[in-house]
């Protein structure tokens, strides 16, 4: 099924090529065509993509927290008025959380995971291709063959 679904693609985008020069599709054209529009592949790329943040935010807990407030106020009637403000600042740093150690060691094993996945996705999808690229040039040997007895 998906050799038929690349092999559509490939054709598809076929005349898109053809128009531009009158030329047969080679192995080169016809990958590029196909893993380009190939939306599992998009989908495995966006989710390597969404590991590789989610491992950066989770990298922030080794970095410290800072804070600033200020806070203004203001009360009193008319013969007594009394103004009175505030400002804050504070820095906190965690030196040893075992716990954001192992979600940084998860993290960063689930960006492996999707590197890996994006990688076998893509294997077997240029394998499904060029086994349908392999029949079609035997299919044109055969016609060509066919034509040349008959």
């Amino acid at each position: 099924m998906l050799k038929k679904v690349f092999f559509m693609a490939a054709l598809a985008a076929a005349p898109a090529v053809s128009a531009q020069a009158e030329r047969a599709l080679s192995w080169e054209d016809c990958s590029a065509i196909a893993l380009k529009s190939n939306p599992a592949l998009a989908n495995y790329s966006y989710s390597l993509d969404a590991a590789q943040y989610d491992y950066r935010t989770a990298l922030n807990a080794y970095y410290p927290a800072f804070n600033l407030s200020y806070d203004a106020s203001r009360s009193g009637g008319a013969a007594k008025d009394s103004t009175s403000s505030s400002l804050s600042f504070g820095a906190t740093e965690k030196l040893l959380n075992l716990g954001t150690r192992a979600a940084v060691k998860t993290k960063k094993a689930s960006v492996e995971q999707a590197r890996q996945n994006l990688r076998y996705n893509s294997a077997e999808q240029r394998y499904s291709l060029f086994s349908a690229f392999a029949g079609m040039l035997y299919s044109q040997q055969y016609v060509n063959l066919a034509a040349t007895i008959y």
